[in-house]
């Protein structure tokens, strides 16, 4: 049996057919992780072995140890003609894996391999939205995390949804973000209808004012977006960057109520964490946040059960707060 497989692996017909032929062994047989002969032969290319194999009456709902079947294999490995005489055979364009429910569309979306693609789409156009069911994730998400810039724009063509998330909170633009994608961010941000965000940067103490302007800066306006570089001043012709993440300093009541004092030339994230609010229409609760010591790391590891905890109950407002958070969290890298 590991003559025939392996014959099936490599697509040596011959051998093939004289394992069937002359030895009469069983079709369907596996190796030590399931794989039988078909898929094998499905996975790597070789049409004429599965076209061989489908004659002889190999089953093609057999999977393999992980719950994949010679059919997802194909649509992983974007091998178009086989996945043609597969689908013939059996048309269930879904099976259930060690990730729970996978579709050929998620697979072949994760691969960007678009002619599979557009003929799951031909075939059942309403899997275009159906996740992996451990994960959460959509064909779509799945494309732009594996920069299939055209995978997207077939799978957008048909009707993706951009606003459904993962199991991990995480929707379409936020994988784009996170992938720092730019040619697919300006594929879908338009879409969304997303307008950029501005924030107000306010240096620490008025001394600074003026080193900040000799510095070249003269407008401390900046897009938030997830390449956001604010400026350090060391000396008046230096220009640096440096994320946002290492400008954001901590000081809470659940740390060890240390106060950190503030480094000369650091910016008031204060400032930062208030125009957030403003921006979102809730600056009503700043001082609310300001009582309790929340600063804008801390803000992003708040849960709803937390805002109970400092008196903000209303459902709406919590899922604002929550929503907030999200955005913004993975723009500041944390």
């Amino acid at each position: 049996m590991g003559d025939f497989l392996k014959a099936c692996a490599c697509g040596s017909l011959d051998e093939c057919a004289q394992f069937i032929d002359g030895i009469k062994g069983p079709l369907d047989c596996q190796d030590a992780y399931g794989r039988t002969g078909l898929i094998l032969a499905a996975e790597n290319g070789h049409l004429s072995i599965v076209d061989y194999l489908l004659e002889r009456g190999a089953d093609p709902e057999s999977k393999d140890i992980w719950g994949y079947t010679a059919l997802m294999k194909a649509a992983a490995h974007g091998h178009t003609r086989i996945f043609r005489c597969l689908m013939k055979k059996n048309d269930s364009l879904s099976c259930d894996t060690f990730l729970g429910t996978v579709t050929a569309l998620t697979e072949a979306a994760a691969g960007g391999r678009n002619e599979i693609l557009k003929l799951c789409l031909e075939h059942k156009l309403q899997l275009i939205n159906v996740p992996v069911q451990l994960t959460g994730m959509t064909p779509l998400m799945l494309a732009i995390a594996g920069g299939h810039f055209n995978a997207v724009e077939i799978l957008l063509e048909n009707g993706a949804d951009l606003s459904a998330r993962s199991s991990s909170l995480l929707n379409a633009w936020d994988m784009a973000s996170l992938a720092d994608n730019d040619d697919i961010l300006k594929l879908i941000t338009p879409l969304l209808n997303v307008t950029p965000i501005k924030i107000l940067i306010t240096p620490a103490g008025d001394s600074e004012d003026d080193e900040l302007h000799e510095s070249g800066f003269n407008s401390t306006k900046f897009s938030l977006t997830p390449s956001s570089r604010f400026p350090t001043r060391r000396t008046p012709r230096e220009q640096h960057f440096v994320s946002v993440a290492e400008r954001v300093h901590r000081r809470s009541k659940s740390a060890d109520k240390a106060s950190r004092p503030k480094d000369k030339g650091e910016f008031n994230t204060d400032s930062i964490f208030r125009h957030i609010l403003e921006t979102n229409g809730l600056e009503m609760y700043w001082d609310r946040f300001r009582e309790e010591e929340i600063c804008l790391k801390v803000f992003f590891t708040l849960e709803s059960n937390d805002y109970q905890s400092i008196g903000i109950c209303d459902h709406n407002v919590v899922s604002k707060f929550l929503e907030i958070a999200r955005h913004y969290k993975p723009l500041f890298n944390l």
